[in-house]
């Protein structure tokens, strides 16, 4: 009865109303109690005005001494013909809603079971790890990515959207664009929603750009709470910006582990920092258990079985110089060369093009001592510069088309599925 008060109290004005006709016309002859006897016996149907079109049946009375002739039981007997026909029309529209819920209940169960098991099947059949990036970077294949260093939308649409992206991973600026932990969330349960990939993996890859920079490793620890935050989202990677110091490199991927994980640990690392208690909202996008997420979330390629992207971005003059003993820490993954910041580091109001001598210079640096340490290295790439990208070690892809991706994929052969 909760669950359809309206159709009951619609029956019970019914009632009342038919009770004070009934009363109206107590005085029938026999004659006519004997024709109302015959026509119900013949169970006229009856258009029910509170269910829309829908026409019900119900039978009222039919047995002898349901209609007397004494009148001073006519009234007793009109008013047991009238609960029996409310209760049988309330029963019968009750009954009718209550199939048609059900039908709707069961058709929407149906279509929410296939798209679970279509959805689980894809992801069993095809991915062979959480992070896509991860997994195309260990084929030694050229990964894509789309994202800019501010105003990306973050909101469970546009997580939706974003599921089916062309790039192999999404970058979301957060060091120049907002800091916001509650549309992270929402558009990582967008991309879970809309996906899985057409490669089957869960989601698309998300690295964000945290606003501390790697200007020391005090300035690190003191910061230490935006990568706690940003990976209780359920991300997969982060960038550290103005990278000058390898004690801040150091003190980046430290911050980032569980201390349970102990590669490295004694051979430039220290026990990692990060505290258990976001592995709820982790596991919800990664879908995996608690176990295996904390087993999980470790950088990769110091861990083989790591999920974890950390990557640096060197791009002023004293981060150069650095160059060598920050590519060193164990637990990063990716590396560049910032042309933006390091030209301004330089004296330049914008960024030359074509790139003079000691940028060209710094480039060659980092993507020299990335491929020493097993680093990927990130560069910018055009649709004319793909292929030459490719060849020199460029792993990573900046260009933000996807035209250069249809280029360099078909070059490189890849198989996997975008």
């Amino acid at each position: 009865m909760e669950r359809f008060p309206l159709i009951f109290r619609r029956c019970e004005v019914d009632r009342h109303r038919l009770k004070s006709k009934d009363k109206a016309h107590q005085a029938v002859t026999g004659d006519e109690a004997g024709a109302q006897k015959h026509q119900c016996e013949e169970h006229q149907p009856i258009a029910c005005e509170n269910y829309g079109q829908v026409v019900i049946e119900a039978q009222h009375g039919g047995s002898q001494d349901v209609l007397v002739e004494n009148d001073s039981h006519r009234h007793e007997s009109s008013e047991r013909q009238t609960d029996e026909y409310c209760c049988r029309r309330t029963v019968t529209g009750f009954s009718f809603l209550f199939l048609v819920h059900q039908s709707l209940l069961f058709r929407t169960h149906n279509l929410q079971v296939h798209d679970s098991v279509e959805r689980n099947d894809k992801e069993n059949q095809m991915a062979e790890r959480i992070n896509k990036a991860v997994e195309l970077l260990s084929q030694d294949q050229m990964i894509y990515y789309t994202g800019a260093h501010t105003g990306h939308v973050l909101t469970f649409e546009q997580g939706k959207q974003d599921a089916s992206t062309w790039a192999d991973y999404i970058n979301v600026g957060m060091e120049h664009g907002c800091f916001d932990m509650t549309g992270l969330a929402n558009y990582m349960k967008g991309l879970v929603e809309g996906g899985p990939t057409n490669s089957g993996h869960r989601t698309p890859v998300v690295i964000v750009e945290v606003p501390v920079d790697g200007s020391s490793e005090a300035v690190v620890r003191a910061n230490a709470w935006q990568f706690r935050q940003i990976l209780a989202r359920g991300v997969h990677g982060l960038l550290l910006c103005m990278v000058q110091s390898p004690d801040a490199v150091r003190a980046f991927v430290e911050e980032c582990r569980y201390p349970i994980n102990r590669q490295g640990i004694g051979h430039g690392l220290e026990e990692g920092k990060r505290g258990v208690g976001s592995e709820a909202t982790a596991t919800e996008i990664w879908g995996c258990s608690r176990d295996d997420y904390i087993d999980k979330a470790d950088p990769w390629p110091l861990n083989p079985n790591g999920e974890l992207l950390l990557g640096l971005k060197i791009e002023n003059i004293k981060g150069v110089s650095m160059t060598e003993q920050c590519l060193k820490v164990p637990g990063i993954g990716f590396a560049e060369m910032g042309p933006g910041d390091l030209s301004m580091s330089l004296g330049y109001k914008a960024r030359p093009n074509p790139l003079p001598a000691e940028m060209v210079e710094a480039r060659e640096r980092v993507k020299k001592t990335s491929a020493e340490n097993g680093i990927a290295f990130l560069s910018s790439c055009t649709e004319e510069t793909i292929k030459e990208r490719i060849d020199e070690g460029v792993r990573i892809a900046s260009s933000g088309k996807e035209e250069v991706a249809r280029i360099g994929r078909e070059y490189s052969k890849r198989t996997m599925e975008v």
